[in-house]
């Protein structure tokens, strides 16, 4: 997934959850059931995502296993929210991050804390969310996942904001987590940042405007729509003349 062949995860996802149920190997069917959603949560197409999630979720409480219990509520909720339904997210995500605090937070409490900030609509309450994501990610003391999806997830709401250091910070993370193995994924959200932030710190000119454009371009061929979204929202004519 982080190598941006979508069609591929999918495949592969497909795959495991076929010859998990085969085997009755039920981690198994549901890590693969769950790539196939993230994959179609990519593409918009929430409501294929959010039937698998509901039945890898069943599989999981058959198993009682917890942290892929969490993972499918987790994406339920981006599901949700990308659909607008920031309630129905919110209590997702809440359920996600209550299960999560009782197993520990290793394995998805950052991008599970970043999931009830993002849904919330209390200021204070996102920020302090987003502070304990980010101390957990800073210290290490959590798997690989979520130093990847925690900013794909974050950056382009910090941008929407105006929060031009939040977003600057989270893909300098991003890139010293991935600067001995780059990864396509990563390394285009990290040009997108980068040149968005510049931009809205007033650093404009032909040149950034015409990186923004196949930045936009780039991201939405490899389904990240919310960061082709930040540039089209800066309404940069096709020529842009400063």
């Amino acid at each position: 997934m982080h190598l941006n062949d979508n069609d591929g995860a999918f495949a592969m996802g497909l795959a495991a959850e076929t010859m998990g149920t085969r085997l009755n190997h039920m981690r198994a069917a549901i890590s693969g059931c769950n790539v196939q959603a993230h994959i179609l949560r990519r593409r918009a197409e929430h409501g294929a995502s959010l039937e698998r999630l509901e039945k890898s979720l069943a599989w999981a409480r058959q198993i009682a296993a917890v942290n892929f219990e969490s993972d499918s509520l987790y994406d339920m909720a981006l599901n949700h929210l990308a659909l607008g339904d920031r309630e129905q997210a919110n209590r997702f995500a809440r359920e996600a991050l209550d299960l999560i605090r009782e197993v520990g937070l290793a394995f998805l409490g950052p991008i599970t804390l970043a999931g009830v900030a993002l849904s919330t609509d209390d200021v204070k309450e996102r920020r302090s969310l987003l502070d304990e994501a980010e101390a957990i990610l800073d210290s290490g003391r959590c798997v690989s996942h979520n130093q990847l999806y925690f900013p794909e997830e974050v950056i382009p709401d910090e941008l929407a904001r105006g929060a031009w250091d939040a977003a600057e910070r989270h893909a300098l993370r991003l890139e010293s987590y991935t600067a001995a193995e780059p990864l396509p994924r990563a390394s285009q959200i990290i040009e997108a940042t980068k040149e968005l932030v510049a931009w809205g710190r007033g650093q404009r000119s032909p040149q950034r405007a015409e990186r923004l454009h196949r930045i936009a371009a780039d991201a939405r061929a490899t389904n990240l729509h919310e960061f082709a979204e930040a540039v089209n929202s800066l309404g940069i004519p096709d020529v842009y003349d400063a």
